[in-house]
């Protein structure tokens, strides 16, 4: 592959004698926030790919409320912590009597070390970004309704443990507030798959988009440099 730096950001990919090989580059293509200085300069807009934390984000409410109903989901909702007007959940659900802040997070595993972290131990690097959010917030005084949940989502699809929990929670109140022919246990079960489903998707989609967008940003770039330095 004729690609020796990232279009956005210019991290070097390639350089005489070494090669990052293609799952290095598919993965920084993927995950690098950067917009293009360049672009920005010519169009006069920065150009920005990354949307994966959007697209799971919104994922997530519509799972929230399939089980909820739309009065009680509602999108970083600030005054959760005392004193402060911070937004720790991206979605914040509102089941009775509580108030439940939920960070959504993309964990790429197609980098180095997660690469070699997934392949040791499998589901670590979600379950290490799980593990962030919960540090972020440790010293937090969240008010005494307020309960905060990483959801953390690998770029494959693989939802972490404590993101899962919490399907699962949604699903069973979902499946017991329903009445109809199916057994609760039908409902739970079916509504799991739906929102997996989804949830895989919308990463998957958006993934894969960032990285076209990005390679095809990046190759014209490389083919601009090479003709005005034949000009």
């Amino acid at each position: 592959m004729d690609l020796h730096e990232c279009g956005a950001c210019k991290q070097a990919m390639a350089a005489e004698g070494r090669d990052d090989g293609p799952g290095e580059r598919a993965a920084h293509l993927a995950a690098c926030s950067s917009a293009n200085r360049e672009e920005a300069g010519l169009r006069g807009a920065l150009t920005t790919y990354h949307t994966g934390h959007t697209a799971l984000r919104t994922a997530f409410r519509l799972c929230a409320e399939d089980a909820l109903g739309k009065d009680c989901v509602r999108e970083e909702v600030p005054g959760l912590i005392r004193g402060s007007q911070e937004r720790p959940g991206d979605v914040v659900l509102y089941p009775p009597s509580l108030s439940v802040a939920v960070d959504t997070t993309i964990t790429h595993i197609q980098t180095a070390t997660n690469m070699q972290l997934q392949a040791d131990n499998p589901g670590k690097p979600v379950l290490d970004d799980e593990r962030g959010k919960y540090n972020k917030y440790a010293n937090a005084e969240f008010t005494s309704t307020t309960r905060f949940v990483p959801f953390a989502v690998d770029d494959f699809g693989h939802i972490g443990d404590s993101g899962w929990a919490l399907l699962e929670q949604l699903a069973a109140y979902a499946a017991a507030r329903r009445s109809g022919k199916e057994s609760e246990a039908y409902v739970r079960t079916t509504l799991l798959q739906k929102w997996q489903h989804r949830i895989a998707h919308a990463v998957r989609t958006v993934v894969h988009r960032s990285v076209q967008d990005r390679l095809i940003a990046s190759r014209r770039h490389l083919t601009e440099r090479r003709l005005a330095a034949v000009i």
